[in-house]
């Protein structure tokens, strides 16, 4: 009796379900990475504060940092993205209540960074463009003090 063999070659892989993992990694990657907004283009070192609460609403907050300039080491004001001077202050304001969309519009925060060696008329400035703008929500940020005690000097 003559057996006969039988060939099998490898078992083809089934490619039917890799585009749904390719997407699903795809969006699990764009949900947990964090995206900056904005370049900071000025110097700013935060100062300390306590009872600290976090922004939760960031689609309808306006950054402004203030602090020194990188390249001139000249104090500066940046709104977004964008380095203003003062004389502008108050349109770039309003340009940027503009672009919040309508809806947040009751959600409107100005976040203000500013350098710790910043002089108050910087402050004081962009304070009264954010009125004159009709943002009256301010946040100032500021980094947590540390569990350690502060001596005295």
């Amino acid at each position: 009796m003559k057996l006969k063999r039988h060939h099998r070659g490898v078992p083809e892989l089934q490619m039917a379900a890799m585009p749904d993992l390719i997407f699903t990694v795809l969006f699990f990657f764009m949900i947990v990475t964090h995206m900056r907004e904005n370049i900071v283009k000025v110097e700013c070192q935060q100062p300390v504060g306590e009872n600290l609460v976090t922004v939760t609403n960031k689609a309808a907050v306006v950054n402004i940092y203030i602090g020194r300039d990188f390249t001139s080491g000249e104090y500066r004001v940046q709104v977004g993205d964008v380095l203003v001077p003062l004389s502008q202050l108050d349109e770039a304001m309003k340009q940027a209540r503009e672009e919040v969309p309508s809806d947040q519009m009751e959600h409107l925060t100005a976040s203000i960074q500013a350098d710790s060696s910043v002089p108050m008329l910087y402050i004081n400035k962009v304070k009264t463009a954010l009125r004159e703008a009709k943002i009256l929500k301010v946040n100032y940020n500021a980094t947590e003090i540390s569990s350690q005690p502060i001596e005295n000097q």
